[in-house]
């Protein structure tokens, strides 16, 4: 049996080289942040029993805690001299879904996930040669995690009234999440032979 825990925080101003978070130098305090693969805490756990019958029984379980993600919009905007550049804002929509709050990128976090896979083998002997087979099965609970990467705020849109004295027509802005599930147990079966 093996046991692991890791510690690490990760901040800094980009993901990656290519990140256009440096572009807008009037946004230049909501930059630094945590990092999308900032994770604070994992702990694993690995194991293996040696059984009766030349069979082995091992199994992993990892438990990591939730990693960061922004809510952002868009936007394209225009300098003095009308050269146009993709804004980035960091923030979410009123509870009505009108009004701009501003906040810090990378603020909100995931829920913590646990991660278990297990595997058993058998040893035998197929004339002069050595041979074992094996079932694997991974996300043994079948858990459906969801890691959101971003919510991405959509604009309201505005709509004046075609005729004199009509109602402008006012829609609020709403949120999509971006994001992945980890979706299914899987299995896996193989053999391997040694002569």
């Amino acid at each position: 049996m093996e046991a692991s825990y890791t510690y690490s925080v990760a901040r800094g101003d980009a993901e990656s080289y290519r990140s256009s978070l440096g572009n807008d130098p009037g946004l230049a305090e909501l930059e630094p942040g945590f990092l999308d693969y900032d994770q604070r805490h994992v702990i694993k756990l690995n194991a293996i029993a040696f059984l009766p019958g030349d069979w082995r029984l091992g199994g992993t379980a990892t438990w990591a805690s939730g990693l960061p993600y922004s809510g952002t919009v868009s936007a394209s905007d225009s300098d003095d001299v009308g050269y146009t550049q993709r804004r980035i804002l960091y923030g979410h929509v009123g509870a009505n879904g009108y009004g701009f709050t501003p906040e810090f990128r990378n603020i909100h976090r995931n829920s913590a996930t646990y991660l278990f896979n297990t595997r058993v083998m058998k040893n035998f002997v197929i004339g002069k040669a050595a041979a074992s087979a094996f079932l694997e099965v991974y996300n043994l609970l079948n858990s459906d995690d969801l890691r959101v990467r971003q919510i991405v705020v959509i604009p309201g849109r505005f709509s004046p009234a075609l005729r004199p004295g009509g109602m402008d027509y006012r829609a609020p802005a709403t949120e999509k999440v971006v994001g992945e599930r980890a979706f299914g147990r899987r299995f896996q079966v193989g053999i391997q032979i040694d002569f």
